[in-house]
């Protein structure tokens, strides 16, 4: 049967505007896909050239994405754990055997011995540090260790006066360490090796010849995260030391101070005093307040993986009180760090950990669950600088 013209005329015009609409169909799908890979390239484009998206300042990178919650039924000071686990990775300072498949560590003076145990880098510029000088607190003529050791002391108390700060440090960390050093001279000596800490360690600038400290260039697509697991430190240890420097504000190129890890802890609890140690090597001290009735575990810890919280949540195993994040009157304060058993006598000392406290006059007193307490300012220390399955923590009587 033969068709009009009409029919013709409406069927061509039909397949002309369904062929147009398709055509424009197709034209916005492929715009559409270059924009959204634009979009793409361009975020992954910033991260990669100018910061540490991954980073996120404040909260940390796997160091307390808080809030989280330190759950009851877990000893804790004035409350208890919320801890997770995993193994210990390589160390530093001087190795033992293993024991719990993690690797030992020899920390301060032989436990007994001596007054050791029982008796701004916002630009991005290293400071080089050769001649800086540390002057003495008190008379070094008041020693009363013996002779040999009294030289150590003095030997290096003479050298941080010339500016020569490291072999300063050597002579009187090694002096520390011996076990004829008497009580009076240790604190001496520790006073002293603080100072010295404070720019070798602390500070922006980076001393010719120092094993722990150097400088380090920021490779393209570094994150700081990344950069601070390389040397076995938490990345708030890198922000700190250089200025408080903001992970997004690193950029390529720049220059920062890093220091070799990890941090290590010895807890005298008849001193009340936790000494802090990079490997081997004293590094400062500080007050602390421990567990009723003798209740701190003695023994070898290390900080349980994912257990290092900032602003946590609290739950008292005792009454079942809640305390939520941002509470003042949260007992454990701003940050928990969990601690783990890495021995037989502490595998099952569960739900342990150092902490804040708002009662800063327990510090120095026995009245927590157990748990090692420590002032606002030194628990924000050590938070930046114990690093998880890393750090070791030895608890002694």
């Amino acid at each position: 049967m033969a068709l009009s013209s009409q029919t013709v005329h409406r069927r061509m015009s039909g397949v002309r505007y369904t062929s147009t609409r398709r055509m424009r169909r197709r034209r916005r799908m492929k715009s559409l896909g270059v924009l959204c890979a634009i979009l793409v390239g361009g975020y992954f484009a910033w991260g990669f050239l100018f910061g540490d998206g991954g980073s996120g300042e404040g909260n940390g990178e796997g160091d307390g994405r808080g809030p989280a919650t330190v759950h009851a039924g877990q000893a804790g000071g004035n409350g208890g754990g919320g801890n997770r686990s995993a193994t210990l990775g390589k160390g530093d300072g001087k190795k033992e055997k293993k024991d719990n498949g993690v690797e030992k560590f020899r920390l301060g003076p032989p436990e007994g011995k001596g007054g050791g145990a029982a008796a701004g880098n916002k630009g991005g510029k290293v400071k080089k540090v050769v001649t800086s000088k540390v002057k003495p607190s008190t008379s070094i003529k008041e020693l009363t260790s013996p002779k040999r050791i009294s030289e150590m002391i003095e030997a290096g108390v003479q050298l941080n006066g010339q500016g020569r700060l490291v072999d300063g440090r050597n002579a009187l960390a090694g002096a520390l360490n011996e076990r004829g050093i008497t009580a009076a001279d240790a604190a001496y000596v520790r006073g002293e090796l603080e100072k010295v800490n404070r720019v070798l360690l602390f500070s922006p600038k980076v001393a010719e010849g120092d094993p722990f400290a150097k400088a380090y260039v920021v490779k393209r697509g570094e994150f700081m995260s990344k950069i601070a697991a390389k040397f076995d430190v938490p990345w708030q240890f890198i922000s700190h030391i250089n200025g408080d420097l903001s992970p997004r504000r690193m950029r390529a190129g720049m220059r920062l101070k890093v220091v070799q890890g990890p941090f290590h802890l010895v807890v005298y609890k008849s001193q009340f005093r936790v000494d802090v140690y990079l490997g081997s090597m004293y590094v400062r001290s500080l007050k602390c307040g421990l567990g009723k009735h003798g209740s701190t575990p003695v023994g070898r810890f290390t900080v349980k993986r994912h257990s290092k919280l900032a602003n946590p949540q609290w739950v008292n195993p005792r009454t079942g009180e809640r305390f939520h994040a941002d509470d003042p009157k949260n007992p454990i304060g701003e940050y928990w760090v969990g601690l783990r058993g890495i021995e037989k006598k502490t595998e099952l000392a569960t739900g342990y950990g150092i902490h804040g406290t708002i009662d800063k006059d327990s510090i120095g007193r026995e009245q927590s669950m157990g748990c090692v307490r420590l002032g606002d300012a030194d628990i924000k220390l050590l938070f930046s600088m114990l690093t998880e399955e890393k750090s070791i923590v030895d608890i002694r009587p």
